[in-house]
């Protein structure tokens, strides 16, 4: 995977702003226009999305360190699930013009971006295939 260098990095973070947010506060909901990408630098969030029988689905914890919603920058235009802040939470974030203009500008930020969503991706298919495949006893073991 490619990644970017001390420079990049810097510019990229020099793009982007900091919120703070408290426990129980919602940063954006499902479906809302997505007008960012996120980092946790102090906190954490839960990604959740709901059933139609209101039933809330866990799609991972976010921690500090950890990055978030860069594919719904993309398409289709709206966030994938809620966001919710699990600890209070320091976030930065880069808005949605701004990373496109950096990617315009950086084809390498582009692809090593790319990497990243890759591998979310195929955590998610990994948890998708655990919960609807395997058996609870299965799903009980993967977890220990």
């Amino acid at each position: 995977m490619t990644s970017i260098d001390d420079g990049q990095r810097s510019t990229v973070i020099g793009t982007g702003h900091e919120r703070s947010l408290e426990r129980g506060e919602i940063l954006f909901h499902e479906g809302q226009p997505a007008e960012a990408l996120y980092a946790v630098i102090e906190g954490q969030l839960k990604p959740v999305r709901c059933s139609p029988k209101g039933r809330e689905l866990l799609l991972h914890l976010v921690n500090p360190g950890q990055t978030f919603a860069e594919a719904a920058l993309f398409a289709p235009g709206t966030y994938p699930a809620t966001a919710e802040v699990m600890q209070t939470c320091r976030l930065w974030c880069l808005p949605r013009a701004a990373l496109l203009e950096l990617l315009g500008a950086s084809p390498e930020l582009g692809v090593a971006m790319l990497g990243s969503i890759s591998l979310w991706t195929r955590k998610l298919a990994s948890k998708l295939e655990l919960h609807t495949q395997r058996r609870v006893e299965e799903r009980v073991a993967s977890t220990s």
